[in-house]
């Protein structure tokens, strides 16, 4: 346990992982007037479902009355598996990345936006992802265990 929960304080939020992925892909953006409409349109529907599913998992959050905070653990007192979290065991990490995607769209500026959408998701399986389920798996056992093998990570 103190193993995974040193592995959790050892952080930076979410969020700002990818305000860090998304720097680059600005810096690197196409910021030409003939912007293509059909861009505009995809990286607007990319954004307005990444809203969607962050709102989605808060929600449930809220709803079961357990910590949002991916950084801390000692509130957690709830599993939760239902709506958005019976197709994504990671929803709000996954509408991180959905929003690194979008902005890549939105500005032109593809090749960098797959490498940080990359850099991204590997930094989060690693440094996020593997201490949590080792937590939910030791804090939950077979509930847990159950649960990761019916609903995938991501999608």
């Amino acid at each position: 346990m103190k193993k995974v929960q040193r592995a959790l304080n050892n952080k930076v939020p979410p969020p700002l992982v990818a305000a860090l992925c998304i720097w680059p892909v600005l810096f690197s953006a196409n910021y030409s007037l003939s912007s293509l409409r059909v861009d505009r349109v995809l990286a607007s529907l990319l954004l307005l479902a990444a809203i969607a599913i962050a709102v989605l998992a808060l929600l449930e959050f809220r709803k079961l009355k357990t910590t949002v905070n991916p950084l801390e653990f000692d509130n957690v007192n709830q599993l939760v598996v239902s709506g958005i979290f019976n197709f994504s065991r990671n929803p709000m990490y996954l509408s991180l990345l959905i929003v690194i995607i979008a902005t890549a769209v939105a500005f032109h500026a593809y090749g960098v936006g797959v490498i940080m959408a990359g850099i991204f998701w590997l930094y989060m399986i690693q440094f996020q992802i593997k201490p949590e389920e080792a937590f939910l798996k030791q804090h939950f056992g077979s509930e847990y265990t159950a649960y990761s093998q019916v609903v995938r990570r991501w999608l």
